[in-house]
């Protein structure tokens, strides 16, 4: 988990400031990132890169060929709080199940050897359950194809693990669909409430209206979000934006 309190990470911050101003003039402007406990320097378009994938309403690590987790953004690093399915423990990504443990070590040995030219290395998915009263996790472990690394004479792999979490994406901010789609407090309560899996009569029951009231709110709906049902609108809500 996240072993770092703010006083060391402002210590890290300001050795790493200290040590970046005697940098050459005209390098690429670099920044600190403190991940799994381990500093590292991130440039201006890495720090960019880091905050789109905080936007994704998945959680993403990013992680050498030994483990060593170099990015995880903010819902992998929710997930990580919440949950034992797996932890950053002494900066390598492990996993408490002896199964899906066995999983990651096999991925990475295969990947070693994709390295080395003996096989080609393809995703693995993994369904994790968490056994903490958490539904169980989707995920997937991908390869990166990161560029020969000329200056050092190697290629440094790197991987990623995507997780899928049961209910991530049955959420949409009040806010997207009052400024991206026009529609009223009224109306964007209730495609709330639809877009999380409830009926029309439960919605209009949980927002105290009648169930012809929340009728007509739903045609309007329709009528600004240019759709003529309920799964086409579902539909174009699931393709986003569901993050701000």
């Amino acid at each position: 988990m996240e072993a770092d309190g703010p006083s060391s990470a402002t210590h890290a911050g300001n050795a790493a400031s200290e040590s970046g101003s005697a940098s050459p003039s005209g390098a690429v402007e670099t920044a600190p990132s403190i991940i799994g406990g381990t500093l590292q320097r991130r440039t201006d378009a890495g720090l960019a890169a880091e905050a789109v994938l905080d936007k994704l309403n998945r959680g993403v690590v990013i992680f050498d060929g030994e483990a060593r987790v170099v990015f995880a953004n903010d819902s992998a690093l929710r997930i990580l709080r919440e949950t034992t399915t797996l932890a950053i423990t002494d900066g390598r990504l492990c996993f408490a199940g002896a199964a899906a443990q066995a999983k990651l070590e096999a991925f990475l040995t295969r990947c070693r050897e994709r390295i080395d030219g003996c096989t080609v290395q393809a995703s693995v998915v993994m369904r994790v359950e968490p056994g903490d009263a958490h539904a169980p996790l989707r995920m997937l472990l991908s390869p990166l194809a990161v560029p020969f690394d000329a200056a050092a004479g190697r290629h440094d792999p790197q991987h990623v693990l995507m997780i899928y979490e049961p209910h991530a994406g049955r959420l949409v901010p009040k806010r997207i669909l009052l400024e991206l789609y026009g529609l009223s407090d009224a109306e964007a309560d209730l495609v709330v409430h639809l877009f999380e899996g409830e009926s029309l009569e439960a919605a209009s029951n949980r927002l105290h209206i009648s169930l012809n009231t929340a009728k007509t709110h739903l045609q309007h709906v329709f009528r600004k979000c240019d759709v003529h049902s309920q799964g086409e609108l579902l539909q174009l809500l699931s393709l986003g934006p569901r993050t701000l």
